[in-house]
């Protein structure tokens, strides 16, 4: 070996060394916060058998207590073809890692009740009284919205309390550098109390006219990206400590063990639900683009930012994007089942104008494989779609309801 090799050789050595060492430190340093924030011992935050508590004595009793309890089985892989397992016809696939089967989904909802009940979203809750001393709490109604309406399966809430009634000013800044945490959506509240009912009323902090005793932070559980580990858990629970220290506040939170336990059964029961289905129509290059455009505006499709789209009142069906390779225009047609608003319809849409298509010009209809689909694969379609979709209404995730959209956001 010559110089230069030698040198290569030992640079790569000392960049590898170097990685490690950092992962070790980096390692070793969320250990140490944990422990200090949490009392926890060596082992993986999530494994560890201590529950974690503020010991603030006006915690509400039901903090911590997770709405999901499920036992199915771990997420589901995709499977690539030839790796031995059984591949389904459908040409349905889940985006990222997210792949179940019916039985996966029939496990899941057999061990848990995922419906939504009138209990199931926040609005006008009573709390526990507190003594009001000094300045007391206010609302401009008339410029102030009400709080957006949350799906209690899919958030944890933390409690920031003043000892004085804030306004805005305070958290604005904070609120509006944290909307996201960990890939997860925060939502903010800010409450006051009625003095002649003893409930508490929710308006949105951002924008907020009044003056207000409580911040509720509520951090997304769950999505596309995965549930909430220990780890993100701690992050977040620190930075709404140190904002509640610097305005001489308590914070309560949730125990920690019920939050990731909750967050994991929900991703689970997720996987077994969520679908997306790739369609694609083989136009000759020979056909001009702009008659592709008017049969696809014809069909009520609207272009945005290159991307088509049906949409109508509820929101958008399904989107399409055009690509050319090897002498060929291919109309790739995507319907994101959880978030359309009428899936069944999408479907029948994206079938009605690739068969004008194919009746001007000879596109054939193709899965993701790239096989071409008859009358009777279609079909076998949309009687699976069916089924899927059913599975999601049962599940209190109906595709198109902000439930589902932030599920599987």
């Amino acid at each position: 070996m010559n110089e230069l090799q030698w040198t290569l050789v030992i640079v790569g050595g000392v960049l590898i060394a170097a990685m490690v060492a950092y992962n070790w430190w980096e390692d070793r340093r969320l250990r140490k916060q944990a422990l200090e924030r949490f009392g926890f011992t060596d082992k993986e935050p999530k494994d560890n058998p201590l529950a974690v508590r503020n010991a603030s004595p006006n915690l509400p009793p039901n903090m911590g207590k997770g709405g999901l309890a499920l036992n199915a089985g771990l997420r589901a892989e995709p499977a690539f073809p030839g790796s031995g397992v059984q591949q389904t016809t459908m040409p349905f696939k889940t985006d990222p890692k997210l792949e179940g089967t019916t039985s996966d989904f029939g496990q899941a909802l057999a061990t848990a009740k995922l419906s939504v009940t009138s209990d199931d979203t926040y609005g006008l809750s009573p709390i526990e009284q507190h003594a009001d001393v000094g300045p007391q709490p206010w609302v401009d109604a008339n410029h102030t919205e009400p709080a957006e309406s949350l799906d209690k399966r899919l958030f944890a809430d933390f409690y920031v309390r003043f000892e004085w009634p804030q306004e805005s000013s305070i958290w604005l800044d904070f609120t509006r550098r944290h909307e996201h945490l960990h890939h997860k959506r925060m939502v903010y509240a800010a409450g006051v109390e009625h003095s002649d009912t003893g409930q508490m009323a929710w308006y949105q902090a951002n924008p907020f006219m009044g003056a207000s005793k409580v911040l509720r932070a509520s951090i997304q559980l769950a999505n596309r990206r995965g549930p909430i580990t220990a780890i993100e858990f701690s992050d977040v629970l620190g930075i709404l400590r140190r904002f509640a220290e610097a305005h001489n506040a308590e914070i309560e939170f949730p125990d920690m063990r019920d939050a990731v336990s909750k967050a994991e059964s929900l991703d689970r029961a997720a996987a077994a639900l969520d679908t997306l289905l790739g369609l694609h129509c083989l136009v000759p290059n020979e056909v001009d683009e702009l008659l592709i455009a008017k049969a696809l505006q014809d069909a009520k499709w609207t272009q945005q930012a290159g991307v088509w789209a049906l949409i109508d009142e509820t929101g958008q069906l399904s989107s399409m994007t055009m690509h050319k390779a090897d002498g060929k225009r291919l109309l790739s047609f995507q319907i994101d089942v959880p978030h359309s608003a009428d899936p069944i319809r999408s479907l029948s849409e994206i079938v009605t104008v690739c068969h004008w298509f194919n009746q001007q010009f000879g596109a054939p209809l193709l899965d993701d494989s790239g096989q071409t689909l008859n009358t009777h694969a279609i079909e076998g379609i949309y009687q699976q779609l069916l089924e899927r979709v059913k599975h999601l209404d049962e599940s209190g995730f109906a595709p198109g309801q902000m439930a589902a959209r932030l599920l599987f956001s």
